[in-house]
Order: C-alpha cells, then structure tokens, then sequence
C-alpha cells in the first residue's frame, strides 16, 4: 500500500491529504511521562505506523488523513490501552493528556487493596493546520493569518510562508516564479497584457475577505526536450458565504498639482460562473485604487518619468452544462508618458575606454488592447479537449529629442556632439490560437496533442533628424531621414506526447515537437529631398526586403522508473533544425542545417510527501529571435547603431540542476537548488567603434559561455506571535565572450541578491512590514586588463499601520534606495490617515501623502560585457490626495 501511495505521489495523481495527531501520555498515578511508550495507530485503510514518546512523554504522528482512527497504547508495567476518535479531514489533531493505568499488584489481585479507579476521559482537539498537502498542492488556510479590515489579498499573500515577493512585485514560491492566478479554478485574466492587469494588479484588487485556502502547485507543460521547467501558480478557493453576491469597491481621490486617481472593482463567484471587473484612471504613476493602503518596495519604482494612465479589463467564466467551461477576458489601456534621462555610457576599448553623454526627453502614447476566450470540453473522464484564441492590438506614437556628445576617457577633448530627434508610429497586430488533447487509456497512461498558431504583423513609421559635428575637423554629418519597416511573423507548433505504463515500475514516454517559423521584413528608407521639401531620395544601403523560414523538430524518447521514494528517467533527445534566409536590395542567400543528439537523465528522491530532492540532466536548442536577423533592428540614435545579422545560427545548451524542496504543516518552507548551464554556438556582440564616435554593434555565434545559478529560500510563521518571515537568494556567476574592436574579450560577471521581508500583526491593532534588498553586480574584462567594476544596489522598505477604535487607521510607508553606480541616495517616504463611516463600515475617507521628503527619484547603473551605462530619470513629484471610497461586500 505505501508502494501505491508515493507512486501515485509521484505521478502527480490527487492523493488524500496528510493529518497531524500529537499527545501526552503520563502515568495515571503519579502525573509523570510516560517515556518510551509504544504507540501504534490505524484508521483501516494505510498499514499501522508506530510511534514513541519522548523524554516528555509527547508524540506525533503524520499519517494520510481520516476520519476515524484507533490509537493503541503500551508499555510494560502498564496495562494496553486503546482510544477511538472520529474528526474531520486535512486537520491536526491533539489529544490532551492521556493517562496509563499500571499494571495491578498482587495484593490488588487477591482483593487486600480493594480500590476504586475513575480514568478520566481523552478530549479530542481538532483544528485546521496551517499548510496541508493534497497531492503535489500546498493548501495554506486562510484563517490562520489574520489580516485587517478592507485589507488586500497581497497582505494575504505577504504573511505567507515560503511565499515571496521581489522589489518589482513580481511573486516567488520557494525560489520558482508564479505568473498566474485561478480563482476556484478558474483562470483569472488570462493571457492579458502584463502592463494591463497582471497577478501583482488582482492580488491589489481583491479583497482577502473571500479567501477560504490558497493553494500552490506545479504547472504542467508539454515538451519533450527536457523536464518541465519549474513554473507555479496559485489557485484560490472563494469562502462560501461570499459566493453568489457582488463584492467590490468605487472610490475617486483629488490630489495637489491637478492629481487624481479613480478606481472600480467588481466581482462575483459562483459554482458556475465567475466574473471579475476592474477599471483605473490616474495621472499620478500608480496601479493601486484610491483606498489601498498596499506600499510596498516596488511604490513608483515599475515605470521610470511620470505616467497618466486608464485601464479597463473585464474576466469573465461559466458552466455550459457538467462538461463545457467558458472564460473570456477583455482589457483596454492608454497610456502617455514622459520621460527625461541623463545617460553616461563607458565604451571600453581595447586599450582605453571613451564616454558617451547624452540628455534625452520621451513622450509616448500607447494604446493597447486584448480579446481573449478559453473553451474546455469533457467528453468524459478519458478525453478532455480545449481550445483559446487571443487577439492583441497596440498603437504607439513615440517622439524623443536627444543632445549628446562624446569624448575619450583619459582626454577633455571631444570626439563629437550634436543632438537628434526621432518619431515613431508603430502598430501591432498578434493572434494567437491553440488546441490541445488529451487522453486516459483504460490500461494507464497518456495520450496529448497540442497545436499552437501565432501570427505577429507590425507596421512602423519613423523621422529621424540628426546633426552630428566633429570638433577640429571640417566634418559635419546630417541625417534627415523617413523609415517605413514592416514585418510579419507567421509560427507554427505541434507536439505530441505518450505516457504509457510498463509493469509495475516503468513507463515510458516518446515526444515529438514540431515549430515551423516565417519571417518576412521590409523596410524603406528615403532620405530627405531639400529643393522638393519630401522624402524621396530612396536610400538603398537602409532599403530591403528578405525572408527567414526555420523549421525545428525534436524527438524524445525515455524510460521512466518508480519504485516507492525514488524515480528516475534515461532518455535522449534528438534535434534537427534548418534555417534559409534570402534578401534583396541588399543581396543573400544563407541555407544551414543544425543537429543535435543529448541525453535526457533527471531524478528524484521523495523523503517525506512534503520533502525531495531532485536532480536533471537536459539540453535545448538556443534559436536566434528576430531581432538578431534583422539586418537594421534600429537608427533612432545615430551613434549607438545596431545590425542585424542573418547568419547567426542556432545553438543549444546543456543545462545540470540539483533541488531540494521542504515544508511542513506547522508553517516551515525551505528550498535550496543550483543549476549549471554550457551554451555552445551561443549569440553574443560585436562591437567597434568608428573616428567619430560611433559605436556598431551586431549579434554574432561564439562558445565558451557558462554560468552557475545557485538559489536558495527559506520561509517561517511564528503562528503565536503572527510574525511571517521569508527569505530569498540567489546568484549568476557567468562567462561570456564578445568581440570588441575584432578582439576577444572575456567577461566574467557575477549577481548576488538577496531578499528578506518580514510581515508582523500584534493584537490586530499593529500590523508592520519590513522589507530588504541587497544586491551585488561585478564585471572583470579581459581588455581591459582584467579591469574590475562592481556596484551595490539596496533598498530598504518599512511600514507601519496602527488601527485605532471607530475604524480610523494611520499609517506611513518608507523606501530607502541606494545605488553606489551613481551618486547620492533616495529617501520615499508616504503617509495616510484613513477613516471607515457609517455602522457598516462601507465608506472610507483617506488622506495620503506621497513622498512626504520631497526626494523622490530614479536612478541605475548597469554593467554589459561592453559598456556600463549610468542613467537618471525624473520620477513622480510630491502630491497630497484626499479620497472617498464605497465598498459592496
């Protein structure tokens, strides 16, 4: 039976979750432990575990749940002794003390001590753990973190063990990424654009009130190139009592400097139907609805400039029937921004390095939108088919002005300067639609099918103006030019995969992955026309046309083998691709053939149902993306220009990973992992630099880059304090070469980062969080010496809220950030006062201040094997903002 259980584990196949049962057993005499009692417990169904009590006389037993257990006691010198207890599922269980009767004397026998015992009764405590295993599936129960009135799922979320958030929002479960959301199942905006609604957006929108579990599990991909890639996502089941009711809140703030901000949030879940909308409009750089009080360490930080923005989105799902589910998303953003940025960039040279300087002003006006639909059908329980299509569109016009100039490193003379100017209209059409089957055998395993079709057209419109002059010499250069590229992109995928079981231990699986890729590109370029005032002069060494096809297939095949806490799979992957690339104007023709044969190896090894250890051996091909093949990917800045280059080839990459995953229902989650990555035939740059300053750079193949990834996580809930803590590191050690000036340089990089959060409630009247990042970033350059530069990044994050009688809360926030790439440091601070009327509590009044100091700013530093960039960029100015908010709950 336990062969059964951890193969069925393994599998991924929902098992019965895991109860936690504890006691104390003592002499019923004396009041002492009872140390070294033997203790066997069974429910009927798994084989009997046996357990012993400590020095304490305490036990604990971890066994599939029930719902009706027989708990044997015995010791010698003791008489046996047998307790029945009956309690719901998935909960811990404790007993309270249980008491041993020794064994009579022989007086007692023979009736000379005639006594009259009363054994008093065990008491059966059953209550919720907080993290449950069901299957594969985390389950944290809600109701063991206590969050404030009105308060978010992100404060949820936050108070999570081993659930994790970095400075740009983005969520972590153990160290592996979450990019999706399901509420009761169901996918919540799915496929929308990140920029629109995103996980970190709903978890700001949605109330913690409707959580009953937040559960975490693996998302399962298709692909027989390597193992899964380790991706989470988190479904949320709804509480009952919230379900079949609109919840939802429309609030409206006024700030100093013409501010605003209003917001609305509905939604309603049902056993069949779902439905979730949301609109904002700010001009006050801010995704959060007036009432939110969720600071954390990405406020201001996710667009650089200010930013006036609308957004409307609208998620919608329901039963046709018990085998057809619906879901429908719509979203709708505009947005304008702008931006100005200082930027110092240091070229490095071969035997001295030069700067180039630049002040540039960015206004953009983007408008997007997205239809999206998801078709699940079951015909039965063997067969399954669904189906999505998805349909973006975006508009964007984008006009910069730029002055600049150039001059060496170690001389104040100046190579050259001069200013340009360039606009840009650009629209983008994308459609997206895939299909995907699946089916049970009778006999066991797997049948899947999966086609994907992607077609991507975008059509721009450019005016570059540039007026470049070289000090000393009678040299001017002027570009005055218009730009019309055009590109379709048209990708095809198939894939099928089988699952088929081969006695008792093996399986096998045989994969077959087909992509097929078109790429046509066209650009014109004219140059400009004075005595007709038009552009008409067709420049042909910036005008072309030509077209990539690729086709890549790859065919798996592998052996699986389970045999109670280990499994392992032996296979191979075999790859062919072929590339062609024809062009006019400019004239090629490039035809190549690219193969590869890899071994496939991964194993895992489960110690407990919530701890393994697994390890994998995999390779994948390493496909150039369009914008390496384009022969001009760009002329907006005439000084940094980059070419495309339609001979890159394809490469592959040889990935080793060694993970290690650990929780417990008391609230302890620990991960540590590192995976080593060979790339071989891998794109990297060619950089050199013109008299006048100019730099060319374009993607060329080299071998010889590696890296090493090693990552570490751990998570804690001190449930008796309310104190979360969660931890996160991880580091890139990494080797690149690039071609600078013709000659090979050798780039050894390294990034350490780490993340600490810290979230504290004290008798519901206190709540703090605490948040701190500290990362490394070093480069060592073989042209330069071995010359090395590092810089630190560091931000601490601090809030405190305090929940006064009659609903009023006062609270304040702080960011301090500091870069040692660029001079100085920021200091955000932002306070709020917030008061709940009516006896319902379902208005709010809230005052708030943003950067109460007057520092806000952005500013990086950024290290390639090439250059090191150095930037500062205007941010959100201070502003005071009075809001009214209504809630429907």
């Amino acid at each position: 039976m336990r062969f059964v259980l951890f193969s069925a584990l393994l599998w991924g196949v929902a098992c019965p979750a895991f109860s936690q049962i504890s006691g104390i057993v003592v002499d019923w005499k004396t009041r002492k432990p009872v140390i070294h009692a033997q203790l066997y417990l069974d429910d009927g169904v798994y084989r009997t575990r046996e357990e012993v009590t400590d020095s304490l006389g305490q036990f604990v037993f971890t066994w599939p749940a029930s719902t009706a257990y027989e708990l044997t006691l015995k010791h010698i010198g003791y008489e046996d002794k047998k307790i029945f207890f009956k309690v719901p599922q998935s909960y811990k269980i404790h007993l309270d003390t249980i008491y041993m009767f020794p064994v009579p004397t022989l007086l007692q026998k023979v009736g000379l001590a005639n006594k009259t015992i009363d054994l008093p009764p065990v008491i059966v405590k059953a209550f919720k753990p907080t993290i449950s295993l069901r299957g594969d599936t985390l389950e944290f129960n809600a109701a063991n973190f206590h969050t404030t009135e009105n308060a978010s799922i992100l404060n949820l979320f936050q108070k999570l063990p081993g659930l994790s958030m970095d400075v740009d929002g983005n969520f972590y479960f153990q160290g592996v990424p979450i990019h999706e959301l399901y509420i009761d199942g169901r996918p919540v905006f799915q496929n929308a654009n990140d920029e629109i609604v995103d996980f970190k957006m709903i978890s700001r929108l949605l109330p913690a009130s409707i959580v009953d579990k937040v559960q975490v599990t693996s998302k399962k991909q298709m692909t027989g190139i390597r193992p899964p890639d380790p991706v989470k996502i988190i479904n949320i089941t709804t509480k009952a009592k919230i379900r079949k009711r609109i919840n939802g809140e429309v609030g409206a703030g006024y700030a100093t400097q013409n501010g605003y901000k209003v917001a609305a949030t509905a939604s309603r879940f049902a056993d069949h139907s779902q439905l979730m909308a949301t609109s904002t409009f700010d001009n006050v750089s801010s995704m959060t609805p007036p009432s939110s009080t969720d600071e954390s360490m990405d406020m201001n930080t996710r667009f650089p400039g200010t930013t006036r923005d609308g957004k409307v989105a609208l998620s919608a799902g329901f039963d046709a029937g018990k085998k057809a589910k619906f879901n429908f998303t719509y979203t709708r953003m505009e947005r304008e921004g702008d931006l100005q940025e200082q930027q110092l960039r240091q070229n490095f040279l071969p035997d001295s390095s030069y700067f180039y300087k630049a002040l540039s002003r960015k206004k953009n006006y983007i408008r997007t939108g997205m239809l999206g639909s998801n078709f699940k059908y079951n015909f039965n329980e063997k067969n399954t088919l669904s189906f999505r299509a998805d349909f973006f569109q975006t508009q964007s016009d984008i006009s910069s002005g730029n002055q600049y100039y150039t001059f060496p490193g170690n001389k104040p003379d100046t190579l050259s300067f001069g200013n340009f100017s360039n606009q840009d209209h650009r629209d983008n059409q994308r459609l997206f639609l895939n299909t995907e089957y699946n089916h049970q055998f009778i006999s066991g395993g797997e049948l899947r099918l999966n086609i994907n079709y992607d077609f991507d057209h975008t059509n721009s419109r450019q005016h570059n103006y540039s007026m470049n002059f070289i000090p000393g010499a009678p040299l001017q250069d002027t570009i005055n030019q218009m730009i019309r590229p055009v590109s379709s992109n048209y990708n095809l995928a198939f894939g099928v995969q089988l699952f088929k079981p081969v006695g008792k231990q093996f399986y096998f699986q045989l994969a077959y992955n087909y992509y097929s890729s078109h790429i046509g590109n066209n650009q014109l370029t004219c140059n400009f026309n004075q005595p007709t005032g038009k552009y008409e002069l067709v420049d042909t060494s910036l005008t072309y046309r030509f077209h990539n096809r690729s086709l890549q297939q790859t065919f798996n095949a592998s052996l699986n083998y389970h045999l109670g806490k280990f499994s392992a799979s032996m296979g191979a992957t075999y790859g062919l691709n072929s590339f062609e690339s024809s062009g006019t104007f400019s004239t090629f023709n490039i035809s190549q053939q690219y193969h590869f044969l890899s071994p496939v190896l991964n194993m895992s090894w489960t110690f407990t149902p919530m701890s393994n250890l697994r390890a994998d051996l995999s390779t994948s091909p390493l496909m150039p993306i369009n914008d390496y093949l384009l022969p001009v990917i760009s002329l907006q800045n005439p000084l940094l220009v980059q070419l495309g280059n339609p001979a890159v080839k394809p490469g592959y990459s040889r990935r080793f990973s060694l993970d290690y995953f650990f929780s417990d229902t008391t609230g302890t989650t620990f991960s540590v992992g590192s995976f080593a990555n060979f790339e071989y035939n891998s794109v990297s740059t060619s950089v050199y630099t013109e008299s006048v300053g100019r730099q060319i750079s374009k993607p060329i193949n080299v071998d010889g880059t590696r890296s090493l990834s090693p990552t570490l996580s751990f998570g804690k809930r001190f449930s008796k304090i309310g104190l979360t803590l969660n931890y996160r590191a991880f580091a890139d050690l990494r080797r690149t070469l690039s071609l600078t000036e013709g000659l090979k340089n050798i780039n050894h990089s390294f990034f350490l980062n780490h993340d600490l959060t810290l979230s504290w409630n004290y008798k519901k009247w206190l709540e703090l969080s605490a948040a701190a990042q500290l990362n490394l970033r070093g480069n060592k350059y073989s042209l330069q010496n071995n010359a090395f530069y590092n810089f630190t990044n560091n931000r601490i994050f601090l809030k405190a809220a305090v929940f006064l009688p009659a609903g009023l809360e006062v609270g304040t926030a702080g960011m301090y950030t500091r870069n040692s790439g660029v001079p100085g440091s920021m200091t955000l601070v932002n306070g709020w006062i917030s008061k709940l009327l009516s006896k319902e509590k379902k208005w709010l009044i809230k005052w708030y201040g943003f950067d109460l100091l007057n520092q806000s700013k952005t500013q990086m530093a950024v290290a390639t094997p090439n250059f090191v960039d150095r930037t500062q960029s205007n941010s959100q100015q201070q502003y005071f903002m009075c809001s009214l908010t209504r809630y429907f709950k």
